[in-house]
């Protein structure tokens, strides 16, 4: 949102969704729609993100901007980069309405993808 980060994904996102995450949630305050893409690069501020693990345990890492706290990106454990499919990144792949949701339970490891569990 600052400027202070900028990147550039390629491709058409493997996979496209709305995270209803607790952790989503949170940051943003309403589900947010995710992209996993097979290439991220961060074209500037690398030097200016926050990695942050939300547990000791986490393999996965969320990148946000030091100036304005932004989440920029996430890597999950096998490597994939999950962005935001907003305007910072400038592409829309299909109708934000025929998105499938990610449904996460805080208390339970079951998540769900438009209604199919995935273990």
């Amino acid at each position: 949102m600052c400027g202070a980060f900028n990147g550039e994904v390629k491709g058409d996102p493997a996979l496209a969704v709305w995270c209803h995450c607790g952790l989503c949630r949170k940051q943003t305050g309403a589900a947010m729609q995710l992209g996993i893409f097979p290439e991220l690069n961060v074209l500037k501020g690398a030097d200016n993100l926050i990695a942050f693990k939300a547990n000791p345990e986490s393999a996965t890492t969320r990148f946000s901007c030091k100036t304005c706290g932004s989440f920029c990106y996430k890597v999950l454990p096998d490597g994939a980069k999950v962005a935001p499919l907003g305007a910072s990144f400038g592409r829309r792949t299909r109708r934000q309405s025929d998105l499938p949701h990610f449904l996460c339970r805080q208390r339970r490891s079951r998540c769900h993808v438009s209604g199919i569990a995935t273990a």
